[in-house]
């Protein structure tokens, strides 16, 4: 695995689910972090254009001797990936690696405090989910930390089944900031202005010292260090190489009194489609209780409730139909999971940084495992 650092050197765009030419949307806001489908898209195009390829004819059948077809071997040929596979996209700041805030982690403004949320477990509720679910208990005048990121040391005291210091909470602000922009459209042909198609975007512009990082595998020997165009309008980021290791929060080594550990997501999940919560995992009505069992990377799990928030939404453009992506929902990240497990200790040492759900290959469904005290 190869960490790469991608610095933008100005504003960058990534269109959110809505239409652009939707009427009276108004503006358009941008994606952040940058998805990982679009930027994989534009370093298999950067690595395409470094050796020489003619991009007509990669669409079509050709000779195994042609500079096309040793590309696809590389790059893959749309939704086919050949071995470059990527985790992230992460932020950093000040070369601290930033993760999404757990839903779980609640802040009362009022009394400037936090805490952690509670499964009600004694009092299952009959609802649309199931005759006896237990969901969190409702802490009143509290919500999410949903405009935060987290430092890996924070998110290793949520692994251990406590709060984070102040300190460890990253505010979006001083992350970056947005810059508003109003655009026209443009006849291709005649390169003529098109009456009455503006339109208006928010692009987002990092700090100082803010970047993004993805960790690579694969066949990467073709991917050098440059400037390579990336989002809405082809902005411009530089593309160097890091040679310090990847770094994920890690689950405590003692185990004491819990009730069973958390999974929580550190990307958007993609969700098979019989699949409500977690993949493949069944509702099954046990001791008074409606549960979910299932098993990850050989690892039998009871779910037992979750705290997941509102729909990640991702489109985008297909390069090779020349078309609009359909728009999928994720589950997103920060989301947590609460399972009961046989096993504590393996359990924390095999699920802690793997990935569940589709589109594994995008770095979709990367899960750390933590306890549930």
């Amino acid at each position: 695995m190869q960490t790469w650092f991608l610095n933008p050197i100005d504003t960058l765009f990534f269109k959110e689910a809505r239409p652009m030419e939707g009427g009276g949307t108004g503006e358009l806001a941008s994606v952040f972090p940058p998805p990982s489908r679009t930027l994989m898209g534009a370093l298999r195009t950067y690595i395409g254009d470094s050796m020489g390829v003619d991009w007509k004819k990669f669409d079509q059948n050709m000779d195994e001797n042609m500079i096309e077809s040793k590309v696809k071997q590389i790059i893959g040929y749309s939704d086919h990936y050949a071995n470059l596979k990527m985790q992230g996209v992460w932020i950093h700041y000040n070369n601290q690696r930033l993760f999404p805030v757990p839903l779980n982690i609640m802040e009362n403004k009022q009394e400037n405090r936090l805490s952690l949320l509670k499964i009600d477990t004694n009092n299952p509720y009959y609802c649309d989910l199931g005759k006896n679910v237990c969901l969190p208990i409702n802490i009143k005048r509290t919500k999410s930390l949903t405009k935060y990121w987290l430092t890996e040391k924070g998110f290793n005291a949520v692994l251990a089944g406590t709060l984070p210091s102040n300190n460890d909470f990253i505010e979006k602000d001083d992350l970056y900031k947005n810059e508003s922009r109003l655009g026209i459209a443009i006849h291709q042909q005649t390169r003529a202005v098109k009456e009455g198609m503006l339109y208006q975007t928010k692009h987002f512009r990092l700090k100082e010292n803010i970047s993004f990082s993805i960790d690579l595998t694969g066949d990467k020997d073709q991917l050098k260090s440059g400037l390579f165009k990336l989002g809405g309008e082809g902005r411009m980021v530089a593309l160097e190489k890091s040679d310090q290791l990847a770094s994920f929060p890690k689950p405590p080594t003692k185990v004491k009194k819990v009730k069973g550990i958390c999974l929580y997501l550190l990307t958007p999940m993609l969700l098979p489609t019989d699949s409500k919560f977690l993949p493949a995992f069944k509702k099954h009505e046990e001791d008074n209780r409606t549960i979910w069992k299932g098993e990850i990377k050989g690892i039998s799990l009871r779910l037992i409730s979750s705290v997941i928030g509102k729909a990640h939404r991702e489109g985008g453009w297909n390069a090779t139909k020349q078309a609009p992506r359909a728009v999928q929902s994720f589950i997103p990240a920060g989301s947590v999971f609460y399972c009961e497990v046989d096993n504590i200790k393996k359990t924390l040492k095999q699920l802690n940084n793997c990935q569940i759900g589709e589109e594994r290959y995008l770095g979709r469904g990367h899960i750390v495992a933590g306890l549930w005290t």
